[in-house]
């Protein structure tokens, strides 16, 4: 069983039910609760040790990202300054 496979079989959706009840994502930019699961997860079954160091070079990595959840983009704006929106993807 790879990394892939066991991080798969716990299912996004109790995650994210997990998250919202214990309010993981309070304050959270950037990583939301799912992800630092999944890097967490992910970092321990790949490497031999999981310092700071590891786990960030851990995330940044293709195959994280080919195995980690991602949220669905909600789109984006490019406004002029006086905030005529130019682009609304």
């Amino acid at each position: 069983m790879n990394a892939k496979q066991i991080i798969n079989y716990i299912p996004t959706e109790l995650l994210q039910e997990l998250c919202l009840k214990f309010e993981v994502d309070h304050q959270v930019k950037k990583l939301d609760g799912v992800s630092m699961f999944q890097l967490l997860l992910y970092s321990f079954l790949t490497t031999r040790e999981a310092s700071y160091r590891v786990i960030e070079e851990v995330y940044h990595s293709i195959s994280f990202a080919r195995v980690a959840y991602s949220k669905p983009f909600a789109g984006a704006r490019l406004l002029t300054r006086d905030g005529t929106i130019l682009i609304d993807v």
